[in-house]
Protein backbone atom coordinates (compact mmCIF):
# COMPACT_ATOMS: atom_id res chain seq x y z
CA UNK A 1 0.00 0.00 0.00
CA UNK A 2 2.67 2.09 1.24
CA UNK A 3 4.76 1.72 -2.05
CA UNK A 4 1.41 2.17 -4.16
CA UNK A 5 0.93 5.93 -2.88
CA UNK A 6 4.88 6.67 -3.25
CA UNK A 7 4.34 5.50 -7.07
CA UNK A 8 1.16 7.65 -7.13
CA UNK A 9 3.08 10.90 -5.38
CA UNK A 10 6.65 10.15 -7.77
CA UNK A 11 4.53 10.42 -11.07
CA UNK A 12 2.21 13.57 -9.88
CA UNK A 13 6.04 15.69 -9.40
CA UNK A 14 6.84 14.10 -12.31
CA UNK A 15 3.76 15.63 -14.32
CA UNK A 16 4.36 18.63 -12.66
CA UNK A 17 7.83 19.25 -13.22
CA UNK A 18 6.97 18.74 -17.15
CA UNK A 19 4.54 21.65 -17.15
CA UNK A 20 6.78 23.68 -15.04
CA UNK A 21 9.36 23.05 -17.88
CA UNK A 22 6.90 23.43 -21.03
CA UNK A 23 5.84 27.21 -19.03
CA UNK A 24 9.30 28.16 -18.55
CA UNK A 25 10.05 27.50 -22.44
CA UNK A 26 7.12 29.44 -23.37
CA UNK A 27 8.10 32.49 -20.92
CA UNK A 28 11.69 32.31 -22.50
CA UNK A 29 10.25 32.06 -26.53
CA UNK A 30 7.85 34.82 -25.83
CA UNK A 31 10.79 37.33 -23.83
CA UNK A 32 13.23 36.49 -26.94
CA UNK A 33 10.84 37.21 -29.93
CA UNK A 34 10.29 40.20 -31.13
CA UNK A 35 7.03 41.41 -32.64
CA UNK A 36 6.78 41.87 -36.09
CA UNK A 37 5.22 45.28 -35.91
CA UNK A 38 8.36 46.56 -33.51
CA UNK A 39 10.40 44.61 -35.98
CA UNK A 40 9.63 46.10 -39.05
CA UNK A 41 9.51 50.01 -37.37
CA UNK A 42 13.15 49.69 -36.43
CA UNK A 43 14.12 48.41 -39.71
CA UNK A 44 12.16 51.02 -41.28
CA UNK A 45 14.95 53.70 -42.10
CA UNK A 46 13.11 55.09 -45.23
CA UNK A 47 10.92 56.89 -43.37
CA UNK A 48 10.64 60.19 -45.64
CA UNK A 49 8.58 63.39 -44.10
CA UNK A 50 6.76 65.07 -46.86
CA UNK A 51 7.84 68.87 -47.71
CA UNK A 52 4.80 71.21 -46.90
CA UNK A 53 5.53 75.09 -48.93
CA UNK A 54 4.61 77.90 -46.24
CA UNK A 55 2.90 80.50 -47.28
CA UNK A 56 3.71 83.89 -45.24
CA UNK A 57 1.92 86.99 -43.93
CA UNK A 58 -1.65 85.61 -45.97
CA UNK A 59 -4.82 87.28 -44.36
CA UNK A 60 -6.63 84.01 -42.77
CA UNK A 61 -10.40 82.84 -42.63
CA UNK A 62 -13.21 84.49 -44.82
CA UNK A 63 -12.73 88.05 -45.83
CA UNK A 64 -16.50 88.39 -47.20
CA UNK A 65 -20.05 88.96 -46.29
CA UNK A 66 -23.18 86.73 -48.30
CA UNK A 67 -24.48 88.44 -51.06
CA UNK A 68 -26.71 88.49 -53.52
CA UNK A 69 -25.03 89.66 -56.66
CA UNK A 70 -27.75 89.06 -59.44
CA UNK A 71 -31.76 88.21 -59.31
CA UNK A 72 -33.46 88.87 -62.70
CA UNK A 73 -35.57 87.20 -64.79
CA UNK A 74 -35.88 83.85 -62.35
CA UNK A 75 -31.84 83.54 -61.96
CA UNK A 76 -30.40 84.28 -59.01
CA UNK A 77 -26.54 84.34 -58.06
CA UNK A 78 -25.03 84.62 -54.05
CA UNK A 79 -22.02 84.94 -52.97
CA UNK A 80 -21.70 82.01 -50.72
CA UNK A 81 -18.13 83.47 -49.21
CA UNK A 82 -14.51 84.44 -50.28
CA UNK A 83 -11.90 82.22 -47.42
CA UNK A 84 -8.65 82.52 -47.22
CA UNK A 85 -7.07 78.89 -46.37
CA UNK A 86 -3.60 77.02 -45.80
CA UNK A 87 -2.92 77.64 -49.62
CA UNK A 88 -5.60 79.33 -51.45
CA UNK A 89 -8.26 82.18 -51.50
CA UNK A 90 -11.39 79.98 -52.30
CA UNK A 91 -14.79 81.81 -54.28
CA UNK A 92 -17.84 80.44 -53.89
CA UNK A 93 -21.09 81.06 -55.78
CA UNK A 94 -24.60 79.72 -55.99
CA UNK A 95 -25.93 79.79 -59.25
CA UNK A 96 -29.96 79.16 -58.80
CA UNK A 97 -31.97 78.43 -61.97
CA UNK A 98 -35.83 79.68 -61.55
CA UNK A 99 -36.29 80.23 -65.34
CA UNK A 100 -38.34 77.29 -66.21
CA UNK A 101 -36.23 75.50 -68.13
CA UNK A 102 -33.20 73.79 -67.66
CA UNK A 103 -30.05 75.96 -68.40
CA UNK A 104 -26.36 75.38 -69.51
CA UNK A 105 -24.30 77.60 -67.25
CA UNK A 106 -20.49 78.36 -67.80
CA UNK A 107 -18.34 80.65 -65.34
CA UNK A 108 -16.96 83.13 -68.23
CA UNK A 109 -15.19 85.83 -66.46
CA UNK A 110 -12.93 85.63 -63.25
CA UNK A 111 -10.79 89.10 -62.54
CA UNK A 112 -8.76 89.40 -59.24
CA UNK A 113 -7.83 92.65 -58.68
CA UNK A 114 -8.26 93.98 -62.42
CA UNK A 115 -5.77 91.35 -63.26
CA UNK A 116 -7.74 87.76 -65.72
CA UNK A 117 -7.60 84.81 -64.66
CA UNK A 118 -8.79 81.65 -66.58
CA UNK A 119 -12.00 80.45 -64.85
CA UNK A 120 -13.31 77.15 -64.73
CA UNK A 121 -17.12 75.42 -64.05
CA UNK A 122 -19.80 74.21 -65.99
CA UNK A 123 -22.80 72.78 -65.02
CA UNK A 124 -26.18 71.82 -66.51
CA UNK A 125 -28.99 73.27 -64.10
CA UNK A 126 -32.68 72.30 -64.19
CA UNK A 127 -35.42 74.05 -63.53
CA UNK A 128 -35.66 74.29 -59.21
CA UNK A 129 -32.23 73.32 -59.16
CA UNK A 130 -29.04 75.80 -58.28
CA UNK A 131 -24.93 74.52 -58.70
CA UNK A 132 -22.30 76.32 -56.84
CA UNK A 133 -19.58 77.60 -58.68
CA UNK A 134 -15.57 77.44 -56.43
CA UNK A 135 -12.88 79.21 -57.59
CA UNK A 136 -9.60 78.03 -55.88
CA UNK A 137 -6.77 80.88 -56.46
CA UNK A 138 -3.72 79.21 -55.30
CA UNK A 139 -1.03 81.74 -53.39
CA UNK A 140 0.83 80.73 -56.06
CA UNK A 141 -1.06 82.73 -58.16
CA UNK A 142 -1.55 85.24 -56.44
CA UNK A 143 2.44 85.46 -56.15
CA UNK A 144 2.84 85.33 -59.75
CA UNK A 145 0.23 88.46 -60.00
CA UNK A 146 2.09 90.49 -57.99
CA UNK A 147 0.18 90.84 -54.51
CA UNK A 148 -1.40 88.83 -51.46
CA UNK A 149 -4.95 91.19 -50.61
CA UNK A 150 -7.62 89.99 -53.00
CA UNK A 151 -9.89 92.88 -52.52
CA UNK A 152 -11.94 93.04 -56.11
CA UNK A 153 -13.55 90.44 -57.73
CA UNK A 154 -15.25 90.76 -60.53
CA UNK A 155 -17.12 87.77 -62.24
CA UNK A 156 -19.20 86.85 -65.17
CA UNK A 157 -21.60 83.99 -66.37
CA UNK A 158 -23.62 83.24 -69.50
CA UNK A 159 -26.41 80.88 -69.56
CA UNK A 160 -28.19 78.88 -72.53
CA UNK A 161 -31.50 77.23 -72.34
CA UNK A 162 -31.75 73.43 -73.20
CA UNK A 163 -34.02 71.58 -75.51
CA UNK A 164 -36.35 75.04 -75.83
CA UNK A 165 -38.19 76.63 -78.21
CA UNK A 166 -36.77 80.28 -77.86
CA UNK A 167 -33.17 78.86 -76.85
CA UNK A 168 -32.71 82.03 -74.84
CA UNK A 169 -28.87 82.95 -74.03
CA UNK A 170 -28.63 85.05 -70.46
CA UNK A 171 -25.10 87.02 -70.63
CA UNK A 172 -24.89 88.19 -66.99
CA UNK A 173 -21.90 90.13 -67.06
CA UNK A 174 -19.12 92.63 -64.36
CA UNK A 175 -20.75 90.64 -60.96
CA UNK A 176 -18.42 93.21 -58.55
CA UNK A 177 -17.62 91.06 -55.20
CA UNK A 178 -15.94 93.33 -52.53
CA UNK A 179 -13.86 92.08 -49.70
CA UNK A 180 -12.91 93.67 -46.45
CA UNK A 181 -9.12 93.65 -47.51
CA UNK A 182 -7.14 96.42 -48.27
CA UNK A 183 -6.38 97.06 -52.43
CA UNK A 184 -2.70 96.47 -52.93
CA UNK A 185 -1.03 97.14 -56.10
CA UNK A 186 0.82 94.57 -58.00
CA UNK A 187 4.14 94.18 -57.25
CA UNK A 188 5.33 93.09 -60.78
CA UNK A 189 4.16 95.92 -62.30
CA UNK A 190 6.31 98.25 -60.15
CA UNK A 191 9.42 99.64 -61.12
CA UNK A 192 11.30 96.40 -62.46
CA UNK A 193 8.50 96.29 -65.18
CA UNK A 194 9.17 97.76 -68.70
CA UNK A 195 7.47 98.03 -72.12
CA UNK A 196 7.66 95.58 -74.56
CA UNK A 197 5.36 96.22 -77.84
CA UNK A 198 2.09 98.40 -77.71
CA UNK A 199 -0.06 98.65 -80.88
CA UNK A 200 -3.63 97.26 -82.34
CA UNK A 201 -4.86 97.76 -78.95
CA UNK A 202 -2.72 95.80 -77.23
CA UNK A 203 0.24 96.25 -74.59
CA UNK A 204 2.65 93.54 -73.68
CA UNK A 205 4.76 94.30 -70.63
CA UNK A 206 7.89 92.21 -69.18
CA UNK A 207 8.05 91.67 -65.32
CA UNK A 208 11.73 90.46 -65.89
CA UNK A 209 13.27 86.97 -65.36
CA UNK A 210 13.05 84.45 -62.59
CA UNK A 211 14.41 81.22 -61.59
CA UNK A 212 14.63 77.97 -59.45
CA UNK A 213 16.29 75.06 -59.36
CA UNK A 214 14.19 73.79 -61.72
CA UNK A 215 13.46 76.15 -64.18
CA UNK A 216 13.86 79.94 -65.34
CA UNK A 217 11.14 82.10 -66.47
CA UNK A 218 10.22 85.36 -68.14
CA UNK A 219 7.07 86.88 -67.26
CA UNK A 220 4.60 88.90 -69.07
CA UNK A 221 1.75 91.07 -68.73
CA UNK A 222 -0.75 91.68 -71.81
CA UNK A 223 -3.29 93.86 -71.75
CA UNK A 224 -6.33 93.21 -74.60
CA UNK A 225 -8.03 96.69 -75.07
CA UNK A 226 -9.72 96.06 -78.11
CA UNK A 227 -13.32 94.87 -78.14
CA UNK A 228 -12.89 91.22 -79.03
CA UNK A 229 -11.71 88.07 -76.70
CA UNK A 230 -7.94 86.95 -77.94
CA UNK A 231 -5.45 84.23 -76.94
CA UNK A 232 -1.61 84.68 -77.51
CA UNK A 233 1.26 82.80 -78.35
CA UNK A 234 5.19 82.97 -79.05
CA UNK A 235 7.40 82.05 -81.97
CA UNK A 236 11.02 82.51 -82.74
CA UNK A 237 11.97 82.20 -78.96
CA UNK A 238 15.71 82.65 -78.62
CA UNK A 239 18.28 82.86 -75.24
CA UNK A 240 21.71 83.74 -76.32
CA UNK A 241 21.55 82.95 -79.88
CA UNK A 242 19.99 79.85 -79.23
CA UNK A 243 16.32 78.33 -80.52
CA UNK A 244 14.57 77.13 -77.72
CA UNK A 245 11.09 75.57 -77.58
CA UNK A 246 8.48 77.39 -75.79
CA UNK A 247 5.05 78.76 -75.15
CA UNK A 248 2.74 80.88 -73.43
CA UNK A 249 -1.05 80.07 -72.55
CA UNK A 250 -2.98 83.11 -72.31
CA UNK A 251 -6.33 83.83 -73.32
CA UNK A 252 -8.32 87.53 -72.40
CA UNK A 253 -11.53 88.53 -73.00
CA UNK A 254 -12.20 92.21 -74.25
CA UNK A 255 -10.56 95.30 -72.09
CA UNK A 256 -8.58 92.70 -69.44
CA UNK A 257 -5.22 92.01 -68.85
CA UNK A 258 -3.21 89.38 -67.14
CA UNK A 259 -0.09 87.54 -66.58
CA UNK A 260 1.58 85.07 -68.36
CA UNK A 261 4.76 83.68 -69.05
CA UNK A 262 7.88 81.41 -70.78
CA UNK A 263 8.84 78.89 -68.81
CA UNK A 264 12.69 76.99 -70.25
CA UNK A 265 13.97 73.97 -67.78
CA UNK A 266 17.59 74.27 -66.34
CA UNK A 267 17.82 71.01 -68.21
CA UNK A 268 17.74 73.08 -71.67
CA UNK A 269 19.38 75.81 -70.26
CA UNK A 270 22.14 74.30 -68.72
CA UNK A 271 22.82 72.77 -72.48
CA UNK A 272 23.79 76.37 -73.53
CA UNK A 273 25.55 77.47 -71.07
CA UNK A 274 22.46 79.14 -68.57
CA UNK A 275 22.93 78.05 -65.59
CA UNK A 276 21.17 81.18 -63.69
CA UNK A 277 19.24 83.76 -65.09
CA UNK A 278 22.37 86.27 -64.83
CA UNK A 279 23.65 84.27 -67.45
CA UNK A 280 21.19 85.54 -69.90
CA UNK A 281 22.04 88.09 -72.14
CA UNK A 282 20.03 88.37 -75.23
CA UNK A 283 16.44 87.48 -75.47
CA UNK A 284 14.17 87.27 -78.61
CA UNK A 285 10.87 86.20 -79.60
CA UNK A 286 7.54 87.28 -81.50
CA UNK A 287 4.34 87.48 -80.07
CA UNK A 288 0.92 87.21 -81.54
CA UNK A 289 -2.92 87.32 -81.12
CA UNK A 290 -5.67 85.69 -82.48
CA UNK A 291 -9.38 85.89 -82.13
CA UNK A 292 -11.56 83.45 -80.24
CA UNK A 293 -12.93 81.17 -81.43
CA UNK A 294 -12.05 81.77 -85.18
CA UNK A 295 -8.37 82.09 -84.66
CA UNK A 296 -8.16 84.64 -87.03
CA UNK A 297 -4.55 86.72 -86.59
CA UNK A 298 -4.94 90.14 -85.28
CA UNK A 299 -1.88 91.13 -83.81
CA UNK A 300 1.92 90.22 -84.45
CA UNK A 301 5.00 91.96 -83.36
CA UNK A 302 8.05 92.49 -84.91
CA UNK A 303 11.08 90.34 -83.33
CA UNK A 304 11.37 91.38 -80.19
CA UNK A 305 15.20 91.90 -78.73
CA UNK A 306 15.81 92.64 -74.89
CA UNK A 307 19.58 93.03 -73.66
CA UNK A 308 20.29 92.39 -69.89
Amino acid sequence: MNKKILLVLTLLLILLSGCNNKAAKTKNTTETETPISQSNENNNTDVSEEEVEVYIGYPEGEVSDRKVLYDEEGIKIELINVVYDEDSADVCIDFENLTGESLAVTLTKLEINGFHKEPYGNYTIPHKAKARFCEYIFFNDLEYMGFKNISEIIVGFSADEIESESDRNYIIEDLLIETNLPHEDSKKLGSNSFSVVEGDGIVVTGTGWEGNQDESYFGLYIKNQTENKLGFAVEDVMINGYVLNSYIYCNLPEDSGGFTSMNFSSYELEKIGVKSVDDIKNFKFVIYGYGIPDYEEVFRSGRISIDF
